[in-house]
């Protein structure tokens, strides 16, 4: 089974104006359609981010059909290729700046210690 690891990058100006990035469960207005889960108004036209929306359910829905995110991408997305601890890299979702980018080894390492639960969790 791949894993695939992702840092949600999408800013909103109400959040930068209150000193804030980005927000726990901020992409779900991104995943579900932001008129489907009263998504902030940054991803509905014409807010900021309406782009980042299709990138967004592409690989979700690509991933809940296929258990791989890339077969139904957007067109100009990236390939989101699975974690490796040994050379660890994540999916960084920014609206118009989607890319590939370096983990810092020591949050993998971190990390590394739910994939030692991981036959316990899968039950």
């Amino acid at each position: 089974m791949q894993i695939y690891h992702y840092r949600y990058a999408v800013l909103s100006t109400e959040n930068v104006a209150a000193g804030m990035g980005t927000t726990h469960t901020f992409e779900i207005g991104a995943v579900w359609g932001p008129a489907n889960a009263r998504g902030p108004s940054t991803y509905v036209a014409p807010g900021i981010n309406g782009p980042i929306v299709p990138v967004v359910m592409d690989y979700w829905v690509s991933f809940v059909t296929t258990l791989d995110p890339n077969p139904r991408r957007a067109d100009d997305a990236p390939e989101w290729e699975p974690l490796n601890l040994t050379a660890p890299s994540r999916l960084r979702i920014r609206t118009n700046d989607t890319a590939m980018e370096d983990w810092p080894v020591d949050q993998a390492v971190r990390c590394g210690f739910w994939e030692g639960l991981a036959w316990i969790m899968k039950f």
